[in-house]
């Protein structure tokens, strides 16, 4: 018995690879951990929702997607915010039956790209219904990203979204523009009031719909309770 001790006391100290000797199991090798994509996301939600996408150029687009309905909502960001400056809106259009789907832009030079990404991917997972509400450089984003989906998107809304930013051209794309659009802006913002004004004009979509607000708020701070009535009821009429 003396002999075996100290056996046990070398392989401990010596401990080059996991062992059973001296009656002892190998530890498991526990699983990665999950890191979650943002501020507001908990580890159960990325575990359930997490999405990965590589873009052909090599850029990643990661984001998390809450539900499984056949009608998605997907949410692109503010050029100075990650994905968790749209909640709780998709939590909370989640509950009420929505698959929706935030993301962090992957960096390409076409970030309207990565929008095309998420609705690949909202599709893959079932969705047979898609509408796309972006903030600021996210509408840019959606509004192009809307004209370019094959197939179309149901409904694009655009919240102070301006005509160009970076390498994305949203007033471009207004001519034969494929489906419904909601601009809304804050007339007081600067702008982005006339953005939408003039992206509205040059819209040759019949079923469109300009909403400026008489206020200073940008983007998602547009968002009051009578604003996300407006954006609920134009979603809902457009879908199916």
């Amino acid at each position: 018995m003396r002999v075996r001790a100290v056996a046990c006391a070398v392989v401990a100290l010596v401990a080059v690879a996991p062992v059973t000797a001296c009656g002892s199991k190998a530890t498991p090798t526990p699983p990665a951990a999950v890191t979650p994509v943002g501020r507001c996301i908990t580890m159960d939600e990325q575990r359930a929702g997490g999405v990965s996408l590589t873009q052909p150029d090599g850029h990643v687009v990661q984001g998390v997607i809450y539900g499984t309905a056949t009608t998605a909502i997907i949410f692109a960001n503010q050029v100075d915010w990650q994905l968790c400056g749209w909640q709780p809106y998709p939590k909370n259009f989640a509950q009420k039956g929505y698959m929706t789907a935030t993301f962090n832009y992957s960096g390409a030079a076409r970030y309207d790209d990565d929008v095309l990404a998420m609705v690949a991917e909202v599709r893959r997972r079932g969705a047979t219904t898609v509408f796309l509400v972006g903030a600021s450089k996210g509408g840019t984003a959606v509004l192009s990203a809307g004209a370019r989906a094959k197939p179309p998107v149901n409904a694009v809304v655009s919240l102070s979204g301006p005509s160009f930013y970076g390498g994305v051209n949203a007033h471009d794309v207004m001519a034969g523009y494929p489906v419904p659009v909601l601009f809304v802006a804050g007339e007081y913002d600067g702008t982005f009031a006339l953005d939408a004004q003039n992206l509205y004009d040059a819209c040759s979509q019949t079923d469109k719909k300009l909403v400026l607000h008489k206020t200073t708020s940008h983007g998602v701070a547009l968002l009051d309770p009578d604003t996300v009535q407006l954006v609920t009821d134009f979603l809902s009429a457009h879908t199916g």
